[in-house]
């Protein structure tokens, strides 16, 4: 995770995650068309080329032996995938079949959740200059508190001498 150290630009790029995540969610109906054009078919490139064409290139497929995705990146260029519908292979027919109906139901959990995910983060983005100020003032507070001690039992019990909040 990227620390973006003043509080203006930290929730600049806060601002920009909630755009990305409503976004990302917003692929999905787009999605599910495509998932029911290609259901009970058998997974190949021609799958991965409908959602390009339907999502304008944003929406990809990552298919290995342990999970298969259908993603999206964040427009403003960061280096996580937001997941769209997810299935583990073995819930494929044959190993290779598109079942759209647990895919098209994965995917409403995930929209749920980028949405969630942007909603959570839109409502607390205005609390986070009273979060850090108590918790420096609680830092503050604690490593008064543990200096109190003598030098000694501090360093017999392993006591912190300063208190980090990274």
């Amino acid at each position: 995770m990227r620390y973006y150290g003043s509080i203006e630009d930290a929730n600049k790029e806060a601002r920009r995650r909630v755009e990305d995540y409503r976004t990302a969610a917003g692929y999905i109906p787009a999605v599910w068309k495509v998932l029911k054009e290609f259901d009970k078919k058998v997974y190949n490139c021609r799958f991965d080329k409908a959602l390009a064409a339907a999502t304008g290139n944003k929406v990809h497929v990552d298919k290995t032996d342990y999970h298969f995705e259908i993603y999206a990146y964040p427009e403003h260029g960061c280096n996580y995938r937001m997941i769209l519908a997810t299935i583990n292979p073995k819930d494929m027919p044959d190993g290779k079949r598109i079942p759209a109906d647990k895919m098209i139901e994965s995917s409403r959990s995930c929209r749920e959740s980028l949405l969630r995910k942007a909603y959570e983060l839109e409502t607390s983005i205005d609390q986070v200059p009273q979060i850090k100020a108590y918790l420096e003032e609680t830092k503050r507070k604690m490593e008064a508190y543990v200096r109190s001690f003598p030098d000694d039992l501090r360093d017999l019990y392993g006591l912190p001498y300063y208190i980090r909040l990274d």
